[in-house]
């Protein structure tokens, strides 16, 4: 599963990016996709270090699905 790093999190549109730990390009994250991982986005903080799936969002750009914290 890949990880990487909260890069930004716009909390008034609910939507950031995570900076992939693998060097790829910074993937798009919703933040319905926080909720069903139980990640409460009111307590996000950049930095944080986060495991995520990779789907096609839909403007066919990869998205993280699946989002769970990394301890």
């Amino acid at each position: 599963m890949p990880t990487g790093r909260l890069k930004t999190w716009l909390a008034n549109r609910g939507f950031g990016f995570i900076e992939d730990a693998s060097g790829g390009p910074d993937i798009f994250v919703h933040v319905n996709a926080l909720r069903v991982g139980g990640i409460n986005p009111d307590e996000l903080q950049k930095g944080d270090h986060l495991a995520f799936e990779i789907s096609e969002g839909p403007d066919r750009r990869p998205a993280a699905v699946n989002v769970c914290r990394v301890e």
